[in-house]
């Protein structure tokens, strides 16, 4: 087995799964200080026996190791759920004493995603979280993606909307979405110079609406010219076409628009605006996109509540006929004893209970909040309870420091060993139901498109 060569790096042990003894193993790593390298993975895969070695060994700094894991494993470990914290448990071991090993070792380049192979058929659901050209680990150093809210004001008051409907405003514990403030140029431009370096994705439109935002385009452009991949979520109707063709033009990773309805009638009940407006921007930006031959993916949402359930097929059929590559229809998450909580599940988890083995959710090595006052929390989760809560777990303030130095910070790092241990200190991660989003499904409807569903989301992809 190769590894990485330098007349610095000591003697690794190479060690037979099967003959592992946990305790004399320990004894001579810490007597050593050295690294292992632990291979000949063969038939049935004992996690546990995983689980205590890489437990063992957390808190041991200048040790790393690689797993070798032979093709005649494939059928135990097709589905993620097998895995899914064996490689997050890896991972963290890996990134954690990643710094010391190239202080101590001089190693040049120490690169997560270099050491653990799996197969081909983790292309599932979580594969597309945490795993970067299906067959590697991401290297975790720097957030892979972001949801960055460039404002906290809103043109719509969607009944469902937990941040400007008129019902959650009178719930809100905050004043947090009443007084409307945006995000710095000057620090929105900080924020994308430093994503571009690491060709990040950056979602804008968490909990507004972006163009509402001053010269958004400008910003977008700026931001794709220092290397970020930049996608938009938006309510569709506010686009100023001129603009959005100058984004389609350097091809704008994607843009998605939430409509929730296939009909005036539905779209004015939970909506409260005009249907036409948006359906006639969609159909305009897909027109473009075409002539332009942009790679823009176009997006149409609805989430999926009692007042439009009824028009799901008519909303594939419409949208399909418009021309977007996907639609997306997530279950309405409702606000219950203090909770945001899926009403309803696409398949069974558990009875419709999330009552399984909690696992560590693979957000807290993926993605970031930023908030346009420029604080960061940890993710779409944390941003669900922005008015509704005082003890949002923030991990730092982009005023004063990097993107880099948030997210390996001591707070940070402190949650993600907790979330190792089963331990959920912050209210967002205790109270948090999106961790078991691997469970999912893949297949194909009867007019051939692909179906995509995780348990609270499903996605049709007509291209």
């Amino acid at each position: 087995m190769e590894i990485t060569k330098s007349s610095e790096l000591k003697q690794p042990f190479l060690i037979n799964y099967k003959s592992i003894n946990f305790s004399k193993l320990k004894k001579l790593l810490f007597k050593k200080n050295s690294f292992f390298i632990l291979h000949n993975f063969e038939g049935k895969l004992d996690k546990k026996k995983i689980f205590n070695l890489i437990y063992n060994f957390k808190n041991t700094s200048d040790i790393y190791f690689k797993i070798k894991i032979n093709s005649s494993l494939e059928s135990n470990i097709f589905f993620w759920r097998t895995f899914s914290c064996f490689k997050l448990i890896i991972f963290y071991f890996l990134f954690e004493f990643s710094k010391k090993i190239n202080e101590k070792f001089k190693v040049f380049t120490f690169s997560p995603v270099k050491f653990l192979k799996v197969e081909e058929n983790y292309k599932l659901l979580n594969t597309y979280i945490t795993v970067d050209k299906m067959n590697n680990i991401v290297d975790y150093s720097f957030p892979k993606s972001f949801h960055l809210a460039l404002s906290t004001g809103c043109n719509l008051k969607c009944g469902m909307c937990p941040y400007h409907s008129k019902e959650f405003r009178q719930i809100q514990t905050n004043n947090y979405f009443k007084i409307t403030k945006s995000i710095k140029g000057s620090l929105l431009i900080k924020i994308f110079k430093e994503i571009g370096k690491y060709n990040s994705h950056v979602r804008l439109g968490q909990y507004d609406e972006p163009f509402m935002y001053k010269n958004l385009t400008n910003y977008i452009l700026k931001g794709m010219s220092y290397g970020c991949r930049i996608s938009i979520t938006t309510n569709g109707t506010l686009i100023n076409i001129n603009e959005i063709q100058k984004l389609l033009d350097k091809n704008l990773s994607e843009i998605s628009f939430s409509l929730d309805a296939a009909s005036t009638s539905t779209y004015k009940k939970i909506r409260h605006d005009d249907f036409k407006i948006p359906i006639l921007n969609l159909k305009k930006i897909v027109d473009i996109r075409n002539k332009l031959n942009s790679k823009t993916v176009i997006r149409a949402c609805m989430v999926v509540q009692k007042d439009n359930e009824h028009e799901i097929n008519k909303f594939k059929v419409k949208m399909k006929e418009i021309g977007v590559d996907v639609v997306s229809f997530y279950n309405l998450t409702i606000y219950k004893n203090k909770k945001w909580i899926n009403s309803k599940l696409n398949f069974e988890v558990q009875d419709q209970s999330i009552t399984q083995k909690r696992e560590p959710c693979s957000q807290l090595w993926n993605q970031m909040s930023i908030y346009p006052d420029g604080k960061v929390s940890l993710c779409c989760a944390t941003t669900l309870y922005t008015g509704f809560r005082e003890d949002l777990p923030y991990v730092g303030d982009l005023n004063k420091n990097s993107i880099k130095s948030i997210w390996n910070c001591s707070k940070y790092k402190t949650i993600r060993k907790d979330a190792f241990n089963n331990k959920y200190n912050n209210s967002v991660c205790r109270d948090c139901e999106i961790w078991y989003n691997h469970k999912n499904i893949q297949a194909s409807d009867k007019q051939g498109n692909l179906i995509h569903k995780n348990p609270y989301e499903t996605f049709v992809f007509f291209k």
